[in-house]
């Protein structure tokens, strides 16, 4: 690929994460011409040397000051695309991407501005699609739907489109639900996307029919969420308290295998799964990865010695209630759990 820019093609001039690997033969060359001229004997060598030697160092030195300034424009996406307007003060990517990275940090005003000025460059489908959201994150859902169906005129084939527009419509309320449903059938149409399929689960649920809510937010986790978590969790919870406890049960799975959890991550799932009898030993791990994570949670503590309690691991149970409860001194479920747990060891009938 051309990336080097010797003859410049396309929008990009040059992007810096191109250039290493590409970069290598030029500095290869450059190396064999430096060692080359180095090796020449001649009367006026020594003093050739010399003044090769102080080059090359003055270049080191420039580079150097160079990288330290390419450091500091790459520290983090706000500070890279507004040293590319400042460049290009013109072209619609850089304008795009800095509108973008100012939208995800949540300064609206900052990211309405570059985004306009991306469309006064050039009108993309993708900048519509900024614009809408950022009235939507205002609550501006009018403009922000007049943005996405300029969106739709230039690309109607952009799944992503007529999802941001039903999820408009499902925060204009019920009355405007159906048109809601409808975007989103839309969007899975073109593309079969977890977000999609997520999204349509909310509205099913929020209608109250939990039946279509369970397919969809199935079909959601069966695509993979990825790293939308708070999804993935949501998905999970409503699972389980709708009673669909297999695809809880998958749902919890996932979120246990798919990225390192801390200690209240780790026993909420444990507590989950633990619903299910038929995994407790997945509950136990989870509830052993979480204290190893963290031995004095007691939430974890908790959840073990029930599990074991249920399970008529009755002296494990009260180690783990007395250890709990050391350190949550006076609680009173702890304190129920304990005695309930001695008083079944003794044969007493529980209280």
């Amino acid at each position: 690929a051309p990336v080097l820019q010797f003859l410049p093609l396309g929008e990009i001039r040059v992007a810096d994460r191109y250039l290493y690997l590409s970069s290598l033969g030029i500095f290869y060359l450059a190396a064999e011409a430096f060692f080359w001229l180095l090796g020449l004997r001649s009367e006026v060598s020594a003093w050739f040397k010399k003044v090769l030697l102080g080059a090359f160092v003055a270049v080191l030195f420039c580079l150097a000051i160079l990288s330290g300034q390419r450091c500091l424009v790459w520290r983090n996406s706000v500070t890279l695309w507004k040293d590319a307007v400042a460049q290009f003060p013109s072209a619609p990517t850089p304008l795009y991407n800095l509108g973008l990275a100012y939208y995800l940090e949540g300064k609206y005003d900052d990211a309405l501005e570059y985004a306009q000025r991306s469309l006064a460059s050039l009108a993309r489908w993708q900048g519509y699609v900024l614009i809408g959201d950022i009235y939507r994150q205002r609550l501006d859902l009018d403009r922000a739907m007049s943005s996405y169906q300029q969106a739709a005129r230039i690309a109607p084939g952009e799944a992503v489109v007529y999802n941001n527009m039903g999820v408009v419509f499902y925060q204009k309320g019920p009355e405007a639900w159906g048109r809601a449903e409808a975007e989103y059938l839309r969007a899975i149409g073109l593309e079969k996307k977890a977000l999609y399929y997520f999204n349509l689960g909310l509205l099913y649920e929020a209608q109250g029919d939990f039946s279509r809510a369970r397919d969809a937010f199935s079909e959601a986790v069966d695509l993979d969420i990825g790293n939308t978590n708070v999804l993935l969790w949501h998905a999970a919870d409503f699972f389980l308290t709708r009673g669909f406890l297999l695809e809880a049960l998958e749902a919890y799975r996932r979120l246990a295998g798919s990225y390192p959890m801390d200690a209240a991550s780790l026993t909420r799932i444990g507590f989950g799964l633990a619903q299910v009898k038929s995994v407790s030993a997945d509950s136990e791990t989870l509830f052993k990865l979480a204290l190893r994570k963290d031995p004095p949670y007691v939430d974890a503590l908790a959840g073990l010695g029930v599990l074991y309690a249920r399970n008529g691991r009755l002296e494990e149970a009260i180690a783990c209630f007395e250890k709990a409860l050391f350190l949550r001194p006076g609680d009173a479920e702890l304190t129920q759990n304990l005695r309930r747990a001695v008083d079944e060891k003794s044969g007493q009938p529980a209280s």
